[in-house]
């Protein structure tokens, strides 16, 4: 998929008005960074892309944050997790390392 389209899902996504803040992500280990985000109250986990290696996750993670929160009036920014928004992009694994990995979206309500 190119980046307009993880952006098209992405979109569907936040246009809910229970949807109130997301962030995109990476992580070696799935079933533990859903456990890990169910209990901060993110419910909704969107696995964008599976399988990539650390390279290939972190240019895609980069690249989709950089897409999501430059313009500053748009929904991807409004929406876009508010104390890592205004941040300039740190890639981080979650303290996962392995061999492949996925990009994900984590959304919450109000």
């Amino acid at each position: 998929m190119n980046i307009s389209q993880y952006r098209e899902q992405i979109s569907a996504v936040i246009a809910s008005p229970k949807i109130d803040q997301y962030l995109v992500g990476i992580t070696a280990n799935l079933d533990q960074r859903r456990k890990a985000y169910i209990g901060e109250k993110f419910p909704i986990l969107l696995v964008l892309e599976i399988n990539l290696d650390k390279a290939a996750a972190i240019n895609l993670e980069r690249n989709l944050f950089k897409g999501l929160v430059e313009k500053k009036r748009s929904r991807f920014y409004s929406k876009y997790h508010r104390e890592k928004r205004d941040s300039p992009y740190r890639n981080s694994t979650g303290g996962q390392s392995g061999e492949a990995y996925c990009v994900y979206l984590a959304a919450f309500g109000p």
